[in-house]
């Protein structure tokens, strides 16, 4: 394993953890404010969705291309988590304590994006994620 490569994994756990804590807060926000149910739901998983791009794009992957070259990516990854998300916790919950459950479909989550994060969304042309080139061939 390449230098490189573990400071982006530890990175990359340093931005999950955060992305935890702002979901999590937002969360504590919405139901305080009693906000209708669906506004819970929603409004902690699009702060934790948009503070997670923008922390993996400029802190992690240190990607200087177009937005456009790797947001749509992010977009279907996140769909991706959440099908997987979904599908876990409707095959596992009946099976298991719910907390059980919900922390295997995180786990099986997490794998799913740093995969698709490491490997498709924030991947150049150079076959790497980010490579110099890419780094100066770009704008925000």
């Amino acid at each position: 394993m390449t230098a490189l490569l573990s400071i982006k994994l530890v990175r990359y756990a340093v931005v999950g953890a955060l992305t935890l804590a702002i979901y999590l807060a937002c969360g504590e926000v919405a139901h305080g404010l009693a906000l209708p149910l669906i506004w819970q739901a929603s409004l902690p998983f699009i702060a934790a969705v948009a503070f997670n791009y923008v922390l993996q794009r400029v802190w992690v992957f240190e990607d200087s291309r177009p937005t456009a070259s790797s947001l749509p990516k992010y977009g279907v990854m996140i769909v991706i988590g959440y099908v997987i998300n979904l599908l876990a916790l409707v095959a596992l919950s009946p099976r298991m304590p719910l907390v059980m459950a919900q922390l295997t479909a995180a786990t099986l989550v997490v794998i799913s994006n740093a995969f698709f994060s490491f490997f498709w969304v924030f991947l150049t042309r150079g076959g790497g994620a980010n490579t110099s080139e890419a780094k100066n061939s770009g704008s925000f």
